[in-house]
């Protein structure tokens, strides 16, 4: 357990704030990713194991990759039409992909610091966060009393690095605990991504068994056109939007960039967004932007690990809502397109190529999976279960509830999958949804009035749930911010009601 970490709480609603709060320099902060394809060299690269405490020696490599904001619906092997996902379809069909995996929330902070802790959020308590009169408040950091994934592979001998492209995944709110090596330089692409762990090669080649986690931003918005897969998928959507088939390169352009050039606050304002054209651009822009990612993705891969000997798990933090229920965005609800995300893993020589399970599993599960298919012992208190021995024997999980949690505008919103049935809960105002997730796939009826027995069980399911799991403490603060960062913030649409109590 890493104790000497700096674990400061800072505004939950924008990455900007953690770098204005703390005066940390990290470049391209304010800038837009950066859109280029320029190629990166790829560096010899050849890991001799070097054992660094007892029983490390041998131990596979491991890289943890997770993209911001993807939702499993546009990734080709969860049955997407785009060819979106090419490289990550290649890893899907080498190992076993969990067809209905669940995040802890539906925004980066709780659900990441979930993934790492196997915490669900009221547990770890990073969940929450305000503006009160231009005053950031109560923002909680990874408490160190914790024991991170990267702290329990670290104490196992893995030497560990971390590479993440949304400020939120910060060291002040505790990211970096227990990663030997740890950048964060604010939003940033994939070819940035890929020069740092380019830079890392050499040290990553003479300290294996290594760790190595990258976290991915570029589907986030602001959407931007990557080309040529931008235009390819636009040309893909005629079937369903004739007036596609007669439309100039200029219109083109100008439809694209009226979108690309927004972030969300605007976007939500956008009557445009609320056609079906409209919503189709941006899914468009979105589909290429997990393009791109993919094809970054295969050269650092394949730069890392060319021989396709360690041990990879795919995932993300959450989705991205396209109007499926009303909303744009991310944050603000708990229905599947926010928090049904990715789950593959590819770990040649343990699990049999071209496995789907069906079971209902949890990112949760990816902190004590990691540790099972290593061989390292098990840690007490985990929220998450080691998935090891059904992708090892391709056989189905457990079956038990998940929980999902976010909060917005002072609201607390809560989720349970007790499949085949999935609650969510307004604890704030009483309001609940009951889906039938088996028959229901997309969660457009809700059955809550047909089912009020169901709808008991499953809330007290929740209560005891959390009665019954432990809760730690973290750390906030408080700090001002000067008006053209909170109208920065407005504009990324971490702002919607200064007044809302955490």
């Amino acid at each position: 357990m890493n104790t000497t970490s700096i674990h400061i709480g800072l505004v939950r609603w924008t990455p900007v704030a953690i770098a204005a709060l703390l005066g940390f320099s990290f470049g391209h902060l304010n800038s837009e990713k950066i859109p280029t394809d320029e190629p990166v060299p790829a560096p010899e690269f050849s890991a001799t194991p070097s054992a660094k405490s007892k029983g490390a020696e041998g131990r596979p490599n491991i890289i943890l990759v997770t993209i911001d904001t993807v939702r499993a619906d546009h990734i080709g092997a969860y049955g997407h039409s785009n060819a979106t996902t090419p490289f990550i379809d290649s890893i899907a069909r080498d190992g076993v992909l969990f067809e209905r995996a669940y995040s802890g929330s539906s925004w980066t902070v709780p659900a990441m610091a979930s993934l790492f802790t196997s915490m669900y959020p009221y547990q770890h308590n990073v969940d929450r966060g305000g503006v009160v009169s231009g005053t950031a408040t109560l923002q909680p950091g990874l408490s160190g009393e914790i024991d991170t994934l990267a702290e329990q592979l670290k104490a196992g001998g893995y030497t560990t690095f971390g590479v993440a492209t949304n400020v939120h995944l910060s060291k002040p709110l505790g990211f970096a605990q227990g990663f030997d090596h740890f950048v964060n330089q604010g939003f940033n692409n994939a070819p940035w991504v890929h020069q740092q762990v380019a830079d890392w090669t050499e040290e990553m080649a003479a300290s294996a068994p290594f760790f190595l986690w990258l976290h991915y931003f570029d589907p986030h918005d602001k959407y931007a056109a990557r080309r040529p897969f931008a235009d390819r998928f636009n040309l893909e959507a005629m079937e369903d939007f004739p007036e596609l088939a007669v439309e100039t390169p200029r219109s083109r352009d100008k439809r694209f960039r009226s979108i690309s050039g927004q972030v969300m606050r605007d976007l939500k304002k956008d009557p445009f967004t609320e056609t079906p054209l409209g919503i189709q651009t941006m899914e468009t822009l979105y589909d290429s932007e997990i393009r791109y990612t993919d094809k970054w993705l295969k050269r650092t891969l394949s730069m890392v690990d060319p021989k396709e000997t360690a041990i990879l798990i795919l995932s993300a933090d959450h989705g991205e809502e396209f109007r499926d229920h009303g909303g744009l965005g991310h944050r603000r609800s708990l229905y599947q397109e926010l928090t049904q995300v990715p789950f593959i893993i590819r770990s040649p020589g343990q699990i049999p190529p071209s496995t789907r399970l069906s079971e209902p599993v949890s990112t949760l599960d990816i902190y004590p999976t990691l540790l099972g298919l290593v061989g390292l012992d098990p840690v007490k208190g985990l929220a998450g279960i080691d998935l090891s021995d059904a992708a090892t024997e391709a056989t189905e999980p457990e079956r038990r509830p998940l929980l999902q949690s976010t909060r917005r505008s002072g609201e607390v919103l809560r989720s349970v999958v007790a499949f085949p049935m999935r609650l969510i809960v307004n604890e704030t105002t009483g309001g609940v949804e009951l889906f039938d997730i088996e028959n229901d796939a997309k969660e457009e009826r809700n059955i809550a009035m047909d089912r009020p027995d169901e709808v008991g069980r499953l809330k007290a399911l929740i209560g005891t749930i959390m009665t019954d799991t432990p809760v730690h403490q973290a750390n906030d603060v408080s700090q001002s911010l000067d008006p053209e960062l909170l109208e920065h913030l407005r504009g990324l649409g971490y702002i919607d009601n200064e007044a809302a109590s955490p």
